[in-house]
């Protein structure tokens, strides 16, 4: 009753009318609801609002009461993802691919247009395996916004789905706008170091990172892995290490555990615990819980004396060998994890005496468990 009579004395207050809205709709109050979006008045209308409308259209089945709300939501400005994210959520629940694509074309072509109708073009003909949109994205190279913002859906999606291919269409014909902007460089070294086999690529494209004044963390994380795939572990640390000085992104931690894996193996067990320290495995993704586990059990072996280290050692590899079973390493991030593993077994078989420690940890460099194979 309160949200009805505050959007009823202040037609504009989105809050009150969404939040109204939002709760009928989930009652599937559906005439309720589109009473409540009717108290908003034409001009007034947000993207929050508008999407509701094709939400709404979407539940009660009506294409055509979505097409003018679609149209209207590709033309009113903002930079919020969630409206798009919605509707998108929508057309993909309905099957409505036809009239989005018509509707988000035609809007391609205007001179108003909200830039995430680029993205919202390029993940709906991609959702279909159809790579055969960089014409478009070439018609729209003299409008910068429009045009990034395409290529960086394009790369992430073309990374999901490690389809290589297209990634290398793209590099080819808008090389010069990727490696101009920061932020299309780093989704591009993203979906280089997605496609396996392409580590190569990704280390020679993303080489030239430190004279990139605005990368993040997420973007040199791709980097660091496609180095120690290769071995290239002095360069790789350098990166990370740098990596940890910029503000903290959701690929931070990844930085940290590469580190942790490097300062333990290089006997540094303080400063490998320092790094570990108040990180949960369990809300980890599934590389980043395999560094953990391994950093963790060459910081716990070596830290015993030589003795204790014998006696332990095979109850410790088992440990980890089932930890790193139960891990489900995606397949771009083995290799790197595959050699810090085998790293981790040189370095406790240096610290460790006698011939039956050293024929364990041979048997497991030699033989990891099959998730890093």
């Amino acid at each position: 009753a309160d949200f009805r009579k505050a959007s009823t004395l202040d037609p504009a207050y989105h809050y009150a009318v969404i939040s109204l809205f939002d709760l009928q709709f989930e009652d599937k109050a559906f005439d309720d609801a589109a009473e409540t979006l009717a108290i908003v008045e034409e001009g007034s209308k947000n993207l929050f609002s508008i999407a509701r409308e094709v939400q709404l259209a979407g539940a009660r089945d009506r294409p055509e009461a979505a097409e003018g709300p679609l149209a209207k939501l590709c033309r009113t400005p903002g930079n919020e993802h969630w409206p798009f994210n919605l509707v998108m959520k929508v057309i993909e629940e309905k099957a409505w691919f036809n009239l989005a694509d018509t509707i988000f074309t035609q809007a391609l072509s205007d001179l108003e247009v909200n830039r995430r109708v680029a993205s919202c073009w390029v993940e709906l003909r991609t959702s279909g395996n159809d790579w055969q949109c960089l014409d478009m994205i070439e018609s729209l190279q003299d409008r910068d916004e429009l045009a990034d913002e395409a290529l960086e859906t394009f790369f992430q999606k073309a990374g999901k789905v490690r389809a290589i291919a297209p990634v290398d269409a793209a590099l080819k014909r808008f090389g010069a706008r990727i490696k101009a902007s920061t932020q299309l460089w780093g989704i591009a070294g993203y979906a280089l170091t997605s496609a396996v086999g392409r580590n190569r690529e990704a280390r020679d494209f993303m080489a030239d990172w430190q004279g990139r004044s605005e990368v993040m963390p997420w973007m040199l994380g791709n980097y660091v892995i496609a180095l120690r795939a290769a071995g290239q572990v002095n360069k790789a640390r350098e990166v990370g290490l740098f990596a940890a000085t910029l503000p903290i992104d959701d690929c931070s931690v990844d930085h940290l555990l590469w580190l942790a894996n490097d300062d333990a193996i290089a006997g540094h067990l303080n400063e490998a615990a320092r790094r570990l320290e108040g990180i949960d495995p369990h809300h980890l993704k599934e590389t980043n819980r395999a560094l953990h586990r391994i950093a963790s059990a060459v910081v716990e072996i070596s830290r015993q004396g030589v003795f204790e280290r014998i006696s332990k050692l095979g109850p410790a590899l088992e440990r980890l060998r089932i930890d790193l079973e139960a891990t489900n390493v995606s397949v771009e991030d083995r290799d790197a994890v595959r050699a810090t593993h085998r790293r981790a077994m040189a370095a406790m078989a240096w610290s460790i005496v006698g011939p039956f420690a050293t024929v364990q940890i041979f048997r497991a460099w030699l033989l990891p468990p099959s998730t890093l194979r």
